[in-house]
């Protein structure tokens, strides 16, 4: 990792920690404190969260094929992503994506934009 590549990937920790541990959490309804905790830290959801769901892959992994996938809390897409670069999604009848931010949606869009 050059200097330049260590310098962001500091960046961003220290911004994702700040958002998670400091950054106040405003709004009314639960949606919205929601949406406040997560708004800050959606663009580095997915790696921060890597290191904490180390296991994520593992469990994805062991998915029964077929069915109805509901992924509850699904975030970014990381998980309908990666199940998709194994060649998996077409065994599910349906998949649905259920989660209360719009940040982590609008990544989760933009991924099924991206990869179909």
């Amino acid at each position: 990792m050059g200097l330049i590549s260590a310098i962001i990937w500091l960046f961003n920790e220290i911004q994702t920690m700040y958002h998670i541990m400091l950054s106040p959490i405003r709004g009314i309804t639960h949606k919205e404190r929601l949406e406040s905790f997560y708004a800050g830290q959606a663009k580095n959801y997915d790696l921060y969260r890597k290191k904490l769901l180390a296991c994520r892959k593992t469990l994805l992994d062991k998915l029964p094929f077929g069915g109805i996938w509901v992924d509850m809390g699904g975030g970014t897409g990381f998980n309908i992503e990666y199940i998709a670069q194994l060649g998996r999604l077409k065994y599910y009848t349906k998949v649905y994506l259920v989660d209360l931010s719009p940040s982590l949606l609008q990544i989760a869009v933009k991924r099924i934009e991206e990869n179909g």
